[in-house]
């Protein structure tokens, strides 16, 4: 016996009957040993090398799927005496003079399986696969999933400069600068922070279009909690009024009316630029 012919026939016996890939790795662990050992028609094989050869748990489990290619008819096997390994006889499966057709005997019914992977996955393990990344190469984005271009400080200080037209121009990007705006990225994207620049060029408020304190980059990006009201806008026309520190008492801090202009501004500073 021909240990590439019988390996052929073998692939193509498989492909017409049930067989796990636990059973198929015992066959051809045995099948592996038998070449080894120069192809003698019955072999000792010891239980330890087959379960170490075909990475099966036990004792157990050997025999279990020995049985099942015995009844197969893949294998024969002879218990050995006390002490003796057991005796393996391998099948023959093709013919001689095809040197690759499987032998089908009359005790060895033909299944002819669907070609439906669904139904035999055990016998279709690569269509299985190609049939998924087939899948994924074909699969449609949808925005919320597709991959986001990464954006860096600079370019966000460029942003801002072009939209927020009416508060203060940013020349440097400090390193301090480039910090905040890196820790805000982590938590905005670059279209919502873009959001947060229109919303607060349009605002009176922020935009100093009421008279006094503006917005600036560095309040935009200093504090955690800044950009997220812009977003939700509670600096809009609308929502916010030219007055009213009972409405708002976190925008409006305690003011002295006795302290000066001079002093109010610079209140007003400390709170909205986190000094």
């Amino acid at each position: 016996m021909k240990y590439i012919s019988q390996l052929n026939a073998f692939w193509r016996w498989r492909e017409l009957h049930e067989l796990t890939h636990a059973e198929a790795d015992l066959y051809l662990s045995i099948l592996s040993i038998w070449n080894d050992f120069q192809r003698k028609p019955s072999l000792g094989i010891p239980a330890k090398a087959l379960i170490c050869r075909a990475d099966l748990s036990d004792k157990s489990q050997l025999r279990k799927l020995r049985k099942s290619l015995i009844e197969k008819g893949l294998i024969t096997y002879s218990e050995g005496k006390s002490g003796q390994a057991g005796t393996y006889n391998v099948t023959k499966l093709y013919d001689d003079n095809s040197d690759c057709t499987p032998v089908l005997t009359e005790t060895e019914p033909r299944i002819v399986p669907e070609t439906n992977p669904d139904l035999y996955p055990d016998l279709y393990p690569i269509n299985k696969s190609n049939e998924k990344e087939k899948e994924l190469e074909t699969e449609i984005y949808t925005e919320e999933r597709m991959p986001q271009k990464s954006c860096t400080p600079d370019e966000i200080m460029r942003l801002y400069n072009s939209v927020c037209k009416s508060l203060p121009q940013v020349t440097k990007l400090t390193q301090h600068r480039a910090d905040g705006v890196t820790a805000r990225l982590k938590e905005y994207s670059r279209e919502q922070i873009e959001e947060a620049f229109k919303k607060a060029e349009a605002s009176d408020f922020l935009a100093g279009r009421n008279g006094g304190w503006k917005a600036s980059f560095d309040w935009l990006f200093s504090k955690e909690g800044n950009i997220l009201k812009v977003i939700e806008g509670n600096y809009d026309n609308d929502k916010y009024p030219r007055s009213g520190s009972n409405l708002y008492p976190d925008l409006y801090p305690p003011l002295d009316p006795t302290e000066n202009t001079d002093e109010i501004q610079k209140k007003f500073a400390e709170v909205y630029n986190g000094i």
